[in-house]
């Protein structure tokens, strides 16, 4: 959970009127319940989960920054939405690479060969895969 100022009640009401929605038609577009909701305007509730801000990130475009603190835009552009969600995915990637060394060479080796020879190697690849 995130520490949310005393506006930030005021800001999650504006952030519903501005998108057109219910209480609980937001809440349900996030998955979570309706009385969750209700429970952040009457601060009988903290905030949002990490979770709950990446959805509303992703699937409304909101700035987790401005519902918080109040700081920036409330809406981001859905290429920037995009990208950070590509970059994760990247660094997912690379922490699974650098967990095992040996694929790590195997990539940099890989980065030598022609583009004309990848397709032969994947088919290898995916015949040693089948074996298992």
């Amino acid at each position: 959970m995130y520490k949310s100022d005393k506006k930030f009640p005021d800001r999650l009401k504006k952030l519903i009127e501005t998108l057109g929605l219910s209480q609980a038609e937001f809440a349900r577009s996030i998955d979570l319940k309706p009385a969750f909701i209700s429970d952040l305007i009457n601060q009988r509730a903290k905030s949002f989960s990490q979770e709950s801000l990446l959805k509303l990130r992703v699937v409304h475009n909101v700035s987790p920054l401005w519902l918080i603190a109040g700081e920036g835009q409330m809406l981001v552009a859905g290429l920037e939405v995009r990208t950070d969600l590509e970059t994760d995915r990247y660094r997912s990637f690379l922490r699974k690479i650098r967990m095992r060394p040996q694929i790590e060479v195997l990539l940099e080796s890989l980065m030598e060969v022609p583009d004309s020879e990848l397709e032969a190697l994947r088919v290898v690849i995916e015949k040693f895969k089948k074996k298992k």
